[in-house]
């Protein structure tokens, strides 16, 4: 009957323990990573890639591969 005692306690903590850390997060926060900008900083674009619209071309050349099947799913991307 004592352990599921000291489970509900050990939950009650660490749910304490999540609610401080959520509200005391501008404190910790910029400690851990670097990536979070402060207030009233700005961050710099990266340059990583970049959002382009599809070509139509490449659209139907989608469409027809979807149509017959032939796609192989690797590792996130579409190879045929």
């Amino acid at each position: 009957m004592f352990g599921c005692f000291r489970r509900i306690g050990c939950l009650f903590v660490l749910c304490v323990v999540a609610v401080a850390a959520y509200f005391l997060r501008e404190r910790w926060l910029p400690l851990v990573s670097s990536k979070v900008p402060r207030s009233g900083t700005t961050v710099a674009a990266s340059g990583g890639p970049t959002w382009e619209p599809v070509s139509d071309e490449a659209a139907a050349r989608a469409r027809r591969r979807a149509r017959s099947g032939n796609i192989r799913w690797r590792s996130g991307t579409a190879r045929g």
